[in-house]
């Protein structure tokens, strides 16, 4: 029987001899330094949500078009946790950002604040019809493997579902009343 080593995520005491364990070497000292996890699946896990953590703050760079380190960008995403995956509300902000983007550039906002406020405010409006229009449900994200998609099948799924949603899309609806002003 191995000693008793800290899971990395969960803080379980484990045998080194149960455990899953990931060795990194600093590039500047040449020093090994393990890892100990409960398992491959609970590493490969945590792996996957913090590359989507990653994505998701891309994400909403872009749609800013700069890359904003502000605490309220981390609370808002945060608040949007609470009741949706991080995957449903990635793919809100990828499918919704060009017009989120158009919008911002319509209403004039410039201070940080307003324009986080004001891209968050639509994916609380957007997340929901997108995360149905998609048929991702946080029970499927437990029970199926998440599929990477390439660049190019991103494009045409994300094309896909803008032919879809032209009914009672409330960005066709700010498009006709400001063409009636």
């Amino acid at each position: 029987m191995g000693r008793k080593v800290k899971c990395k995520i969960c803080s379980q005491q484990i045998d080194t001899d149960n455990a899953y364990c990931i060795t990194k070497i600093n590039e500047n000292t040449g020093k090994k330094t393990n890892s100990y996890y409960c398992s491959e699946e609970e590493y490969l896990e945590d792996k996957e949500k913090k590359e989507l953590w990653k994505k998701v703050l891309v994400a909403v760079d872009d749609i800013l078009g700069y890359t904003c380190i502000s605490k309220t960008k981390v609370n808002m995403i945060k608040e949007i946790e609470e009741h949706y995956s991080r995957k449903q509300l990635y793919n809100c902000l990828i499918n919704n950002a060009d017009e989120i983007k158009r919008y911002l550039e319509q209403k004039n906002i410039y201070e940080e604040y307003g324009r986080l406020s004001y891209i968050f405010s639509c994916v609380k409006n957007k997340i929901k019809d997108n995360s149905n229009n998609i048929s991702f449900t946080t029970t499927q994200i437990e029970t199926e493997d998440i599929i990477f998609e390439t660049d190019e099948q991103i494009i045409n799924r994300i094309d896909k579902e803008k032919e879809r949603k032209t009914k009672g899309n409330i960005f066709d609806i700010l498009d006709k009343i400001n063409k009636n002003k």
